[in-house]
């Protein structure tokens, strides 16, 4: 950001020195601006044992005709958005 190109778009620090000093004014600083950009995956666990919420078929477990098919029943997070990930599985198990 500090190359010729891109000065114009460098706005400065992001937390400037001096300007959060204690623990409280850290906590608040994070609470008011931090998110997450990411679209949660792996709460729904797959399998066939006990603890397994859906099967390998993404059917829910206890429920006839129920199946998730949406981020949740990733186990880990991709490097590339999510959602082009699960709007192509979507088509694939609503054909």
């Amino acid at each position: 950001m500090e190359a010729a190109p891109l000065a114009g778009f460098n706005g400065g620090a992001y937390l400037p020195d001096g300007v959060v000093k204690t623990d409280e004014a850290i906590e608040k600083h994070i609470r008011e601006r931090s998110d997450h950009i990411y679209h949660p995956v792996g709460t729904c666990r797959m399998g066939l044992d006990d603890d397994a919420v859906v099967d390998g078929d993404l059917r829910l477990r206890g429920l006839s005709n129920v199946r998730v098919i949406d981020a949740s029943v990733m186990p880990t997070i991709t490097r590339g958005n999510t959602h082009k990930r699960r709007t192509n599985d979507r088509h694939g198990w609503a054909n």
